[in-house]
């Protein structure tokens, strides 16, 4: 599939399906899949989606998760249930109807012992004395009775016996029926985990762990919420985590970001609350999480940004021969002037960098021949970025300053490198390219771009694209 972009660089297509359509979504990168979770499936909406999808680099595909795999487990079990109902059904009657058997050769040998008495008193000789006769016929008789007695007691057993197995079976019948609705709730339950995650858009996502992958905030399709949802990969299951004792969470969080400092620190920075309740400054807060108790906790930092919604964040090292780290946030407003929303020495966090050299090599050749600048874009809100070394590659957005044609296509490029550092512009002139509320995503020395809405405003991209420099 041919690319798109400007002079030595492009964005190719390399996979498309209608799951990856929307905008205003999450997409992080963990345990070899790119995780979408949540957004808008098209312009205009208000209620944001609650599915995971994703999309697997390698094989090129994506895919709801865990849907499949639950249903078929559902099918399965539900199966294995019947069969074991019938078998302890078809074992019941079985035994019930051996029981019968026995009842019926029973009330036979009494009959035919009725016959042969009433045949041998009628070859008697007649010539016998009357008492004689008499004396065998009570004899006879009471023998009869005797064994008609033990026949009805043997039935009556009988009846008993399978009165009993009766009620039984009807016993394991519905303890089988019980366990058949358990196991049909457990896997129900299962899929409800699996394709239950959090109905958000404007939020932000990090992997934490290797293991979770944590949503913070976002529109739920009423409300800014400030809330942790978190899905365990390793178990395919949604949980939502409490708020610890001493959370003090913001009023609600939308266009906001989220950036992993280590695996128990998430910096946030941004929006809080709408535009009526939004302060003259953005707020900046640290969200410890503590996987083993399944809760997190909110605290505000002093320092200050400037009030921002729609911006991105980028954690880049400082020069130095021992560096430390800053997190720098872009766009979200009408300046184009990177704001401070934390800064750490040498060691003091954990970060998880992701190697990508010959990406680094593409992106050194081609700032090398263009034109630096000190100011960035200006007036940029939803675009995408990520680190690639020591670059920040931010790409699309909607524009803040202009009244028609607000969706852009541009390439920006942020070196640290130099001191201070330099910005690069890159535009684009194919408006198929055209981009807003979607993600990059970095993943194996590839910069992935997924989703979004296109120049409309309205209709989001069904591909994923990857970034390709030329020589």
């Amino acid at each position: 599939m041919a690319g798109a972009g400007g002079p030595g660089w492009a964005w190719r297509p390399v996979a498309r399906d209608p799951l990856l359509a929307r905008a205003f979504h999450s997409c992080t990168a963990l345990r070899g899949r790119l995780y979408l979770v949540g957004g808008l499936l098209e312009g205009g909406a208000r209620a944001p989606s609650g599915d995971t999808v994703t999309f697997d680099p390698k094989a090129r595909r994506a895919e709801a998760s865990g849907k499949e795999e639950a249903e078929a487990r559902l099918g399965v079990e539900h199966e294995e249930a019947e069969a074991r109902v019938g078998v302890e059904h078809e074992e019941a009657e079985a035994l019930v109807g051996v029981e019968r058997e026995d009842e019926d050769e029973a009330r036979v040998g009494t009959e035919h012992e009725e016959d042969e008495a009433r045949v041998g008193v009628e070859r008697e000789d007649e010539d016998e004395a009357r008492v004689g006769i008499e004396h065998e016929e009570d004899e006879a008789r009471v023998g009869i009775e005797h064994e008609e007695d033990e026949a009805r007691v043997g039935v009556e057993r009988e009846d008993e016996d399978e009165a009993r197995v009766g009620i039984e079976h009807e016993e394991d019948e519905d303890e089988a029926r019980v366990g058949v609705e358990h196991e049909e709730a457990a896997a129900h339950a299962a899929v409800g985990r699996l394709r239950g995650g959090p109905r958000r858009s404007h939020h932000d996502a990090a992997a934490v762990g290797g293991r979770w992958l944590c949503v913070v905030g976002g529109w739920d399709g009423s409300r800014r919420v400030s809330g942790v949802w978190v899905l365990d990969a390793a178990l395919g299951a949604w949980e939502a985590w409490a708020a610890g004792p001493r959370s003090r969470p913001p009023a609600g969080l939308s266009g906001h970001t989220c950036t992993r400092l280590d695996d128990r620190q998430l910096r946030v920075a941004g929006r809080e609350g709408g535009t009526r309740t939004q302060r003259r400054y953005g707020s900046v807060y640290t969200l410890r999480l503590d996987p083993r108790a399944r809760t997190y906790s909110y605290r505000e930092e002093d320092c200050h940004t400037a009030s921002r919604s729609g911006h991105c964040a980028a954690l880049l090292r400082t020069p130095g021969s021992r560096p430390g780290h800053q997190l720098l946030l872009f766009g979200g407003c009408s300046s184009a002037e990177p704001d401070l929303a934390g800064q750490w020495g040498p060691g003091e966090i954990q970060e998880e960098r992701t190697r990508a050299p010959r990406l680094t090599e593409g992106l050194s050749r081609l700032v090398s021949g263009a034109r630096a600048s000190r100011r960035g874009p200006g007036g940029l809100r939803y675009h995408s970025c990520s680190v690639v070394g020591p670059f920040a590659v931010l790409f699309g957005g909607e524009s803040l300053t202009r009244a028609r044609d607000t969706v852009c296509n541009d390439l920006y490029i942020y070196d640290t490198r130099p001191s201070p550092p330099s910005w690069f512009h890159f535009p684009s002139t194919d408006r198929g390219l055209k981009r807003v509320g979607h993600r990059t995503c970095l993943w194996d020395d590839q910069l992935y771009l997924v989703g979004g809405f296109g120049e409309d405003g309205r209709t989001p991209s069904p591909e994923v694209c990857t970034l390709e420099l030329s020589a």
